[in-house]
């Protein structure tokens, strides 16, 4: 149980350390965006800044869907990861129930069965209505 808690945990540690690793190529890749936007400016011309803008929001826009893909992705497997310790959890209950059960079934093969009462005590009364 400690085993599975402690990759689990890695798991996470993992996935949430790729999701930063996507945040900060978002970064980078937002600076050399206005680095070039800087590089030749007042050079370009009507028809080239046009282009360049569309060719920056296109590039914003699938930057802002890869941070949401990871982010679901990231989501996806904790859930999963929570699901897959729950279901654990689960099952070693259910072995640990089966193992109590077997024991008390054992304990009771064990004791010495009581003996039935032998005719000490009769539950007719005599008397009463004859008629």
């Amino acid at each position: 149980m400690q085993q599975l808690a402690q990759e689990n945990q890695q798991l996470k540690l993992d996935k949430t350390l790729e999701f930063k690793k996507l945040e900060i190529q978002s970064y980078e890749a937002e600076t050399k965006r206005i680095s070039a936007l800087n590089q030749d400016q007042g050079k370009e011309t009507p028809d080239d800044a046009a282009a360049l803008s569309k060719i920056l929001d296109g590039a914003q826009k699938l930057d802002e869907h890869d941070i949401q893909r990871a982010q679901l992705e990231h989501s996806v497997v904790m859930d999963h990861a929570k699901l897959g310790l729950e279901k654990t959890k689960l099952a070693l209950q259910e072995q640990e129930n089966a193992r109590k059960h077997e024991l008390s079934m054992k304990q009771a093969s064990m004791r010495p069965a009581n003996p039935a009462p032998s005719g000490g005590s009769s539950s007719s009364q005599s008397g009463g209505a004859n008629g």
